[in-house]
This record gives structure tokens, C-alpha cells and sequence, in this order.
């Protein structure tokens, strides 16, 4: 089991028996005094504009919009992968330049609106009269997204795409935090 893991289960754990001990189910917190592994800082990796450029062509090349759409949605609106996977086409409002998020979807389980900047309204655009209705991916869309991201031929890390949004947005000086609205 890594830190992390236990860093996780000891927090989750603390969290349970906290809430015993307001409920007067119990006197004290037994994890209170376990020391918690020490988490190294590892800085995220980002793409490069030209990688995600290239990606997005690729889905182009390939008439992979399923995918391409994803991508849009991750990289230029923030969303999670794995929220975006669960979304369907209803979801995409192009018409008010937002990307409805329920609640069941979305990691914190807060309903959000993420807003459609003219970057990825412009990609969104041109797949639109593509779309269907129905989800945007299917269930395998892991296997999907990993074979368009070989295609492409670049360097990718877990979470790169929504970890350069929020590089590239932070370095812009947008003040939005996608995964608070």
C-alpha cells in the first residue's frame, strides 16, 4: 500500500470517528496520534500547446469527435476526464456557452456550470452538426482517449490535459477554479 493510500485511509478514518465522537458514540479518536506518511511534492506535467494541438488534429484526422470533444472539454473548460466521459451531448449548451455538470457526475458532487471560452467553443463548433445524441463517449472511452494520445505521438502523464488548463489559465491570470464552481 503507497503513502498516499494511507495518508487517504487514515484521513477517511479520522473523519468517521470524529463524527462517533460528536454523535457521543465514542470518547476518542484512536487515529488521532498515528502519524501520517509525508507526501512528496511532484510537480505536475503540462502539454505543450503544440502536443494538444496535435492531439486535437489527430481526432480531426482520425473523425474521432467523441474524443476530440473530451479533450476540448478537459483542456480548455477544466473539467475532469472522468467527468467528462459521463456527460451526454445534452450537456453542452453552445447556445448559452456553458457545459452543465449534475451533480451525479461530478467528483465533489456539486452541481456546476462550466463556461465554453471561444477557443473551445470554436473546436465544439465544428463538430456540432457531427453530434448525436446520446453520451459524448462510450464505456471504453479510456482504451478510446489512450489510443488517440499514441496516435498523436506525444509525451503524456496522467491528468496533463486538465493540469495544463489550470497551468496555462493560472499563467493568464484567470482567477476561475473549476473544480469549486
Amino acid at each position: 500500500m503507497g503513502d498516499v493510500t494511507k495518508k487517504n485511509i487514515l484521513t477517511h478514518l479520522s473523519v468517521l470517528f470524529n463524527y462517533a465522537i460528536k454523535e457521543e458514540l465514542l470518547g476518542i479518536n484512536p487515529v488521532k496520534k498515528i502519524t501520517r506518511p509525508t507526501i512528496k511534492f511532484h510537480q505536475p506535467h503540462v502539454l505543450t500547446p503544440a502536443d494538444f494541438e496535435k492531439l486535437l488534429q489527430r481526432c480531426v484526422e482520425f473523425g474521432w469527435h467523441d474524443r476530440l470533444a473530451i479533450f476540448v472539454l478537459v483542456g480548455f473548460c477544466g473539467i475532469r476526464t472522468e467527468e467528462a466521459s459521463r456527460l451526454s451531448w445534452s450537456h453542452l449548451h453552445l447556445d448559452r456557452g456553458i457545459v452543465e455538470l449534475p451533480a451525479e457526475f461530478a467528483k465533489k458532487a456539486r452541481f456546476r456550470n462550466n463556461p465554453i471560452p471561444p477557443n473551445a467553443m470554436a473546436w465544439l463548433r465544428f463538430i456540432e452538426d457531427k453530434r448525436r445524441t446520446g453520451p459524448i463517449i462510450g464505456p471504453k472511452w479510456k482504451r478510446m482517449l489512450e489510443a488517440a494520445v499514441g496516435s498523436a505521438r506525444i509525451t503524456y502523464h496522467q491528468n496533463c490535459i486538465r493540469h495544463s488548463f489550470c497551468s496555462y489559465a493560472l499563467a493568464c491570470g484567470c482567477h476561475c477554479r473549476p473544480a469549486d464552481r
